[in-house]
């Protein structure tokens, strides 16, 4: 029976230093992040020369849930604000062209899930690449001026079309993202987070620049 007690404690002892060993340091951890966010429209507004829109903020919350000290998936809720997108329509108006500008309105709300794969283990400084889905409610709204005619026979100028508001409406797209970035220790728990974002259809459409702080728990 000794021999057997002995054998076993051996046993235990080398199996549950290892499985402490392969065990996360942290379960989960929480992240505040803004940021800088850029949008292709060139699909929607198609009367502009360049597409991009970047004078929008980017405002998110993420719970993140480690199933290894590599491996960890993450949930994200996220705001960007609303950002103006200037166009100039061309007007065939009777016996001649004429031109009217238009701006488009866009802000999004969205929930993401992801997976991510983070470098080194109880460092100091942790890279990390990502990837996963992204859904987002897309808010769109566009203001266009009057279109005005030049009468050459009376020789003054019409209004042919008063200003008019289209929309808002609200597109929803589900997309893949991927991102790369890296998490920087302040202390045991408390951390610095910086990542680049881009979130694609049949090609890139926004591209997030964040940053932001967190804890682990």
């Amino acid at each position: 029976m000794r021999a057997f007690t002995l054998i076993l404690a051996g046993a235990l002892s080398v199996y549950f230093p290892e499985s402490a060993g392969a065990q996360p340091i942290s379960r989960t951890d929480f992240t505040g992040l803004v940021g800088w966010f850029n949008a292709n429209k060139s699909r929607i507004a198609s009367d502009v020369d360049n597409g991009w829109y970047n004078r929008s903020a980017y405002g998110a919350v993420m719970l993140g849930w480690y199933w290894t000290d590599h491996l960890k998936s993450e949930v994200e809720f996220g705001v960007s604000s609303p950002a103006e997108l200037y166009a100039l329509r061309t007007i065939s108006a009777p016996g001649q062209t004429t031109y009217t500008r238009s701006e488009h309105r866009f802000s999004t709300r969205r929930v993401t899930a992801g997976q991510q794969y983070q470098f080194f283990r109880n460092a100091w400084a942790h890279p990390h690449v990502g990837a996963g889905v992204d859904l987002t409610w897309e808010r769109h709204e566009e203001e266009v001026d009057p279109i005005y005619f030049y009468d050459s026979v009376a020789r003054t100028t019409r209004v042919i079309a008063d200003a008019e508001t289209i929309g808002p409406s609200i597109d929803f797209r589900v997309r893949p993202f991927a991102e790369v970035g890296t998490k920087l220790y302040l202390g045991q728990r408390g951390f610095f987070r910086t990542d680049l974002r881009l979130t694609f259809r049949d090609r890139v459409e926004e591209v997030i620049i964040r940053f932001g702080f967190g804890v682990d728990f």
